[in-house]
């Protein structure tokens, strides 16, 4: 996919990715959660690490009105450095992490994992 997304961006083109990283999950990670929404729906959330840390299977159940729903899904996580390997493996060129959108520098401590790479010449 990202060398899909690198061969639609103009020849001065830059990617910007904004995700949750490896790092953060491995720091924080708690494998159930539950929020009330502001509407007041509650949200519970089960997580599981698996496939050797490379995913994150996820079950929400949504409860509104007394009726509820459940979504399951899975995605795929990646350190920094898994996200520099993969935009450089894709061919973008001048890939920059940062911890968050104000440029913050990217390490263990970061909130967030943003990746910006050109698109090479």
């Amino acid at each position: 996919m990202l060398e899909l997304i690198r061969e639609n961006l103009s020849p001065s083109g830059v990617f910007v990715l904004e995700m949750v990283s490896k790092e953060r999950l491995a720091r924080e990670f708690q494998a159930t959660t539950s929020r009330e929404l502001p509407n007041g729906d509650v949200l519970f959330e089960r997580h599981e690490i698996v496939d050797d840390w490379t995913r994150i299977r996820n079950h929400w159940t949504l409860i509104r009105s007394g009726s509820t729903r459940t979504f399951a899904f899975t995605h795929r996580i990646y350190s920094g450095q898994e996200m520099r390997d993969s935009l450089t493996k894709a061919g973008f060129a001048d890939v920059r992490l940062y911890g968050d959108l104000n440029g913050a520098s990217y390490g263990f401590e970061a909130q967030r994992l943003i990746a910006i790479a050109r698109r090479s010449v």
